[in-house]
């Protein structure tokens, strides 16, 4: 694992907000984790641009891990997602102005995507760190789906001996709400991120 790139990505604000808070974890997270260069990508917060940048990103940086982050309002806990489907169904106009309403991410492909990072080993760490989090089996069909399934997608058709996944956070006012705060977050992120590259590496 050592100098292996590792993408971590995290999206623009959306929906009339002035800022995400998995853009301002992401930005605070080291240049180095366990040992993988970490390479940081902010993502459109949109259907149709946000896989060709994943793609982009995975080809030009050959990486071992692919770990995304989004914003979850209404929840309180960390919660890596298990599972991403092929479909798309949007309550909200993406930031193209785009708003699906029941269709394939890929038409003809799997149904569904199961996460190939070490998800549990990820929140037993977190909560080691005193931060609330749990697994989550439901990543929604806005464009955080989108991500994960594209990466997975990507990796699969590929061949590409690649952990993919997708780890949802609170708001920045819910992290504030919770006692925690972004910096708490942050650090037991890093200290997870690393037990996750460990195993990753087995």
């Amino acid at each position: 694992m050592e100098n292996k790139a590792v993408v971590i990505t995290c999206f623009e604000p959306f929906g009339g907000e002035s800022v995400n808070a998995s853009e301002e974890l992401v930005k605070m997270l080291p240049d180095e984790i366990g040992g993988c260069r970490i390479v940081k990508l902010r993502l459109p917060t949109s259907f149709m641009k946000c896989r060709d940048a994943l793609m982009r990103a995975m080809d030009e940086y050959n990486p071992c891990a692919v770990i995304s982050f989004g914003e979850a309002g209404g929840r309180s806990d960390i919660t890596p997602e298990f599972v991403a489907i092929n479909w798309r169904d949007a309550r909200i106009c993406d930031n193209s102005g785009y708003k699906p309403e029941g269709e394939p991410i890929i038409d003809g492909a799997d149904r569904a995507y199961f996460t190939t990072l070490p998800v549990k080993v990820i929140v037993n760490a977190l909560r080691d760190k005193g931060a609330p989090a749990k697994i989550s089996y439901s990543c929604g069909t806005y464009v955080c789906n989108e991500a994960m399934y594209s990466a997975l997608y990507t990796a699969d058709v590929r061949k590409k001996s690649i952990a993919c996944g997708f780890i949802h956070v609170p708001t920045l006012k819910g992290m504030s709400e919770s006692a925690l705060g972004l910096e708490h977050v942050c650090d037991a992120m890093i200290y997870a991120l690393g037990e996750a590259m460990r195993e990753i590496a087995k």
